[in-house]
């Protein structure tokens, strides 16, 4: 009998410790939710072939490819991609997205553009571990990109944002940092390039991949750029060259006729007399004769300088079109 008072008390607590127990549990597990759903993708996703060499190529912590394996990326041709990944912008390339916890790369094949599909999906990886970020580190991390943006800006960066970024998603301009100066961007915060660390084991490579494939783009526009330069200055001297030579063959042609004439009517007071004159009638004969050289060679440079400019302009145009995924092949019969 004496018994029975302490069980019933021990009863008691633990029909009260019980459901705070329970609710403690739930509350742990939503916490970590998400945490348990990466681990369980880590598990058992398994990737592509070609996704995994990407991966291979892109070099992830364990806790990178938690989160990649978590997002079950996918490699998507043109008419895919645009299912998942387009939503109303219509003019502007995209390479990837992360959408619905899920990351998706255009299988872009041009290979002068090698390393864009393996920078793309770091990108969106990197978009993927900023949603998983708690509301404290994630002010954190905000900070350190606002600090990045002085260091690393440019005036492409800002032109992205201005086509793109501002346009489509002006609420994402912290998580579109956090990606782009990932993935881009050499000089950080030792903070934000701690932070990085994380989930890639060598962001460097990273960057050498992307350098390497806008350097593609980087250095056709430049070359284009100088031909514009060099043609524009051509044409000029072209211009000014054929009116100079045109009057002063006028002039010749004038002076020429007088002396002709001059000659046949006996007006000369000697051949000493005939002969200077005429020498000097010779000497801009010879003179205009390398003037229209010289511009017949200036032509010849100028149509050399534009079809060189004309296969830049194909060049980069191919390059567009291989990242453009709203580009379909076409059809085959």
């Amino acid at each position: 009998m004496n018994n029975q008072p302490q069980a019933l008390k021990k009863h008691r607590l633990w029909r009260i410790v019980w459901p705070l127990l329970t609710i403690g549990i739930a509350m742990l597990l939503m916490i970590n939710a998400r945490t348990l759903v990466d681990y369980y993708f880590w598990l058992t996703f398994k990737p592509s072939s070609e996704m995994q060499q990407l991966i291979d190529r892109v070099g992830l912590t364990d806790t990178g490819t938690r989160i990649l394996y978590s997002a079950r990326p996918e490699l998507k041709d043109s008419a895919k991609f645009n299912d998942v990944c387009r939503n109303n912008e219509s003019t502007t390339s995209i390479t990837g997205c992360y959408t619905s916890g899920q990351i998706y790369v255009f299988n872009v094949t041009n290979q002068d553009l090698d390393g864009i599909k393996e920078t793309t999906l770091a990108h969106e990886l990197l978009h993927a571990t900023y949603a998983r970020l708690s509301s404290n580190d994630r002010a954190r991390v905000n900070d350190w990109v606002e600090a990045a943006y002085k260091s690393c800006n440019s005036k492409d960066l800002q032109g992205r944002f201005d086509e793109y970024y501002n346009q489509y998603e002006p609420s994402e301009r912290d998580n579109e940092l956090y990606a782009i100066f990932g993935t881009e961007c050499k000089d950080l915060p030792n903070s934000l390039e701690a932070h990085y660390d994380q989930f890639f084991k060598n962001r460097a490579e990273i960057l050498t991949m992307h350098a390497a494939y806008i350097g593609a783009f980087n250095d056709l526009e430049t070359r284009g750029n100088e031909l514009v330069k060099e043609l524009e200055d051509l044409a000029d001297s072209i211009n000014q060259q054929t009116t100079t030579y045109n009057d002063a063959s006028a002039e010749l042609e004038k002076e020429i006729g007088d002396f002709n004439d001059r000659a046949n009517r006996g007006a000369f007071a000697d051949q000493a007399s005939f002969e200077a004159e005429r020498a000097v009638l010779v000497a801009e004969v010879d003179r205009l004769n390398t003037l229209r050289q010289q511009i017949l060679n200036d032509t010849s440079a100028y149509n050399q300088k534009k079809a060189e400019l004309e296969k830049i302009s194909v060049r980069i145009q191919t390059l567009n079109n291989s990242i453009n995924s709203t580009l379909v092949p076409t059809p085959s019969v």
